[in-house]
């Protein structure tokens, strides 16, 4: 028996033992079966190891005969165990022989010619090495790493090293795509990389991955207090947050650390003698990450641990400034204040209480407004603040509160000179108009008609008549609509007569087939302009329309057409390719209902002009530089959506379905209602708890219980499902009661079980809790595990409300939220599978899902918008694979719809990473490579052929004064820390 290594068939390779001491790290060890004190080993025994002892002394260079010292002793180069330990081993027959005939079997041997060589075939993988491999959080004592899925691998293998050349490694098997390596060393770099293995033969099924670096924490200090308690925000202003804690001790000096990054990278430090304060000079409209630590006053030595980073936002503007009473009456209050930017929506709270209890709110859109329904002889507290017209969400701070009395006198209701006319009725109505009717009021000369689709008479429709009849138009087919009539004076608009009682109608349905337009085609359709990328259109304005719909097409019969909307008689029509004939034709639309006003126009045709080429090079020499400035464009692996692409085609019109078809050409929408099941990655403490609520249920097997708030009534907090202490295969269901644990009825069960609400709270090893929906289960990945992961099973769509506002900002336009959207719910359904305890995890290995408490109101509305819209691919769903930024061109993917495809809207204006400059040092690139020697040159030597210089590099040398190596444009991405893989120098 022969311990071996990798790398040991032709290179001398420090054994599995090595670094116990001299005799195990110098030494060949072979082990014979069997026991030989009274028995000789037999010949094939002894041949088997004088080949062994041969090949390694053949390989070292070394003769059979002579000495050697080892562990300080002077011993012959083949000995036995006995020579170095006082042991029996190897038996005193097996150590004669290894004594006389082994060394002379070897001489024998190492004498003849060597055997031919027969050079190790290079081995062939089922797959590439895994991608994206990092580091994900580390501490003093381990690292947690990650990387990319490898299609359908089982098992990963991590080696670990504190030699850049691996040697020495340990190595540590993962059936996921994440993993902790731990008993690491403090203040150790230490290097890893990853491969893919056979679960069950342990061969190898991938190369590799270059591996990386990172140093672990120094030891954890001690502290003589621990960290604040109850660390809060308590109030936000436009450049500023107030803060609290809990008094510690005889503490002296708070220091609070302020990051725009939840690393808390490039923070702010702010000092301070009690335990409050307020941190300033921050920027509006921004979220803020804020911990807090006790130093000492004098050294500034800490005395504690940082608390927990908590967050905070600014308000984009401060509260508006000098609000006050302009007037007042017995049932109402006339206010106003300073203009606030560019606010649009202004609320105002009133109450009769000064602490603003049971208020209520008024929306107004300019800088004053009257607050109306309040009681004679009241005092009334009122304050602002201004609000997103959309989402409601606050942009400012309240005002201060300022407070005045309503009068005695309540205003007598209004007096007219005529009374409602009467008889007022429907006389008649068709798809998209009714006719109205009523009685003449005296000399009345202005008749007004309210027309709503809300029995409240909500966001009416005015139509003014001169007469004691007419038609309202421009309404929509098969509609009720309830309508009134008020007498007004021709030039004042003042109102002459009280409102009729509302009467109610109904337009028909749409003509049948054979369409009547209100208007012809626009008129005089052109192209006027053209770019790369865009071509400029124009068409004379039809009479009062409002919105033009542009249809964009290569083909001639307009098949496969893009859409654009405008709301005037030109535009530019975005995201076009180079070089290409484009045949267009515009139509006018409703601007609610989108109906078609107008027939389309004639086919007309433009071209877009050649695109310009990049200005990197591809060679460079290194010389006497300290750092190499790489020049790239996008940020991700470019496969599919462009998520900066998918907001400038939505700033240029884009509709989602335009946005979807560019990046996942030959897909097509569906429909798709599914529940996924969702590894929840941060919740590892091995059990599952959520807080206690009205109504959560238990679910296992055929139970279902309702979960009380209090058990013989001591009030509940907290539920667990955990491990059985006596059996970790088995589980049992326990809740909290003030600071104690209990077991509930006694109850033990094998495999998962899932507590269930609508929404629940779940909490988290660390301290808080995350709010998800439906079901949190506690699932074992095989029968025989002793621990629980939790899992949620939620529904596509709630699926997709956690994901999207991860993935981008909620304050991008909606039809980029839209896309977003269905490409999310589409990557969730094609990782649902029917086997394993869970379909996806929730980082960015898969899709980054924060559950319920990651939702918007503007996201929200986007995948409620899009509800269970899909992509299918010849009826599966697709691969929709995306990334931060294309650069301007998509990358080759996986899939026939994951093709290159050209990317202007990607040069929206608020794409960062479209363009970017990195410098790498010099001493990473030796780093990364070092048998290469000193780094000389670099020469990319292969690209994709897919936009500006040449497009994205599939293969490049680095030159040394020792050799060249030859890697891909993903493995010099990787090693080098680039945002993509298109870059030139």
């Amino acid at each position: 028996m022969y311990e071996g290594r990798i790398g040991g068939i032709t290179n001398m390779v420090r054994g599995a033992h090595a670094g116990t001491n001299d005799a195990n790290t110098y030494t060949v060890g072979i082990a014979m079966m069997g026991t030989f004190t009274n028995v000789q080993p037999v010949l094939a025994t002894r041949a088997a190891v004088a080949d062994l002892v041969a090949w390694r002394f053949r390989l070292a260079g070394l003769p059979a005969r002579g000495t050697h010292t080892l562990d300080g002793k002077s011993v012959q180069r083949i000995i036995g165990h006995r020579d170095v330990k006082a042991t029996e081993c190897p038996g005193r027959l097996g150590y004669a022989w290894v004594t006389s005939g082994l060394r002379s079997s070897v001489h024998q041997r190492l004498s003849a010619a060597p055997p031919a060589a027969n050079p190790a075939p290079t081995p062939t993988y089922r797959w590439p090495a895994p991608s994206n491999l990092r580091v994900t959080g580390s501490d003093a004592s381990s690292l947690s790493l990650a990387w990319n899925q490898v299609e359908t691998a089982k098992e990963y293998v991590v080696q670990v090293s504190t030699n850049a050349s691996m040697s020495g490694a340990t190595s540590r098997a993962f059936s996921t795509t994440s993993g902790r390596i731990t008993g690491l060393k403090a203040s150790t770099t230490y290097y890893a990389r990853v491969m893919v293995r056979h679960s069950k033969d342990g061969s190898a099924l991938s190369p590799w991955t270059a591996p990386l670096s990172r140093q672990t924490a120094a030891p954890a200090p001690t502290y003589r207090w621990p960290a604040p308690a109850n660390f809060r925000v308590t109030d936000r202003q436009a450049t500023s947050l107030a803060l609290a804690w809990n008094q510690v001790s005889t503490a002296k000096k708070y220091v609070v650390q302020v990051s725009e990054n939840a690393s808390m990278s490039k923070p702010m430090h702010f000092a301070f003698s009690t335990n409050s304060g307020r941190v300033t000079g921050l920027k509006p409209s921004t979220t803020y990450h804020v911990r807090i630590v006790v130093r000492h006053s004098t050294t500034n030595e800490a005395l504690s641990p940082w608390s927990s980073v908590i967050s905070g936002s600014t308000f984009r503007w401060p509260a508006p400034a000098n609000l006050r009473v302009t007037g007042s009456d017995g049932t109402s209050l006339a206010l106003a204040w300073n203009r606030v930017d560019t606010a649009k929506k202004y609320v105002v709270q009133v109450s009769e209480n000064a602490s603003m209890s049971k208020p209520r709110y008024f929306a107004f859109s300019t800088t004053s407004g009257r607050v109306t329904g309040l009681d004679p002889s009241t005092r009334y507290h009122v304050r602002v603040v201004v609000r997103h017209s959309i989402t409601n969400q606050a942009l400012s701070p309240w005002s201060p509160v300022v407070s005045e009395t309503t009068t005695a006198d309540v205003p007598p209701p209004p007096t007219y000179r005529w009374p409602a006319p009467a008889n007022f009725r429907v006389t008649g109505s068709d798809a998209t108009s009714m006719s109205f009717a009523w009685n003449r009021v005296e000399t009345a000369k202005k008749y007004v008609v309210q027309v709503s689709k809300n029995p409240s008479m909500s966001k009416p429709m005015h139509f003014a008549f001169s007469t004691n009849s007419g038609r309202v138009t421009g309404l929509d087919p098969s509609t009720t609509y309830h309508v009134r009539v008020v007498v007004r004076h021709s030039i004042t608009n003042q109102a002459l007569s009280p409102w009729t009682s509302t009467v109610t109608g109904s337009t028909t349905a749409p003509a049948p087939p054979g369409p009547t337009y209100r208007w012809p085609a626009p008129a005089n359709f052109r192209v006027t302009g053209s770019d790369a990328t865009s071509m400029s259109l124009a068409w004379n304005q039809v009479e009062t329309a409002k919105k033009y719909v542009v249809q964009v097409s290569r083909n001639a019969s307009m098949a496969s057409p893009q859409h654009f909307a405008f709301t005037s008689p030109s535009g530019r029509v975005t995201g076009l390719d180079p070089s290409t004939t484009y045949h267009v034709r515009v139509i006018v639309r409703h601007s609610v209902s989108n109906e078609a006003l107008s027939p389309w126009t004639d086919v007309v045709s433009g071209s877009t002009k050649a695109a310009a080429g990049g200005s990197g090079v591809n060679d460079r020499t290194i010389g006497s530089a300290t750092s190499i400035p790489f020049k790239g464009r996008g940020f991700g692996h470019g496969i599919g959506m462009s998520q900066y692409g998918a907001l400038g085609g939505s700033q240029s019109g884009a509709m989602a379905s335009t946005i979807l078809a560019r990046y996942y050409p030959g897909t097509t929408l569906a429909d798709s209602s599914r529940y996924i099941r969702v590894l929840v990655t941060a919740d590892n403490d091995g059990s599952l708890a959520v807080l206690a609520a009205s109504n959560l249920r238990f679910l296992q097997g055929s139970r279902s219980i309702a979960l009380p708030t209090s058990v013989n009534g001591a009030k509940v907090s907290h539920w667990r499902i955990e491990p059985l202490a006596s059996d970790r295969r088995q589980s049992t269901l326990r809740y909290k009661s003030g600071s104690t644990w209990r077991t509930y009825q006694d109850m033990t069960w094998s495999g998962a079980a899932d507590f269930a609400a609508p929404t629940m709270r779940l909490a988290m090893p660390g301290g808080g809790t995350v709010t998800y929906r439906y079901k949190l289960r506690a699932a074992q990945a095989s029968s025989t595990s002793t621990t629980r992961q939790t899992v949620n099973v939620v529904h596509l769509d709630d699926y997709a409300r956690g994901v999207v506002p991860r993935e981008v900002p909620a304050s991008w336009p909606d039809q980029a939220l839209r896309a977003q959207s269905i490409a999310a719910r589409t990557y969730g359904l094609r990782s649902i599978s029917s086997g394993g305890w869970y379909d996806i995890c929730d980082t960015t290995s898969c899709q980054v899902y924060g559950g319920a408490s990651a939702e918007t109101a503007r996201t929200d509305a986007a995948v409620a918008s899009t509800a269970k819209r899909v992509l299918l691919y010849q009826g599966s769903p697709a691969f929709t694979q995306f990334s931060s930024s294309s650069g301007g061109f998509t990358n080759q993917g996986s899939q026939p719809y994951l093709r290159p495809v050209n990317d202007p809207w990607d040069a929206t204006t608020a794409n960062p990473n479209r363009s970017w400059t990195q410098n790498v040092p010099v001493s990473t690139i030796r780093a990364r490579y070092p048998s290469i020697g000193t780094p000389q040159r670099l020469r990319i030597t292969q690209r994709n052929g897919h936009g500006a210089d040449g497009g994205r590099v599939t293969s490049m040398q680095i030159i040394g004064s020792s050799g060249t190596v030859t890697v891909t444009g993903p493995a010099a991405r990787a090693a080098f820390g680039l945002k993509s893989d298109w870059f030139a120098f």
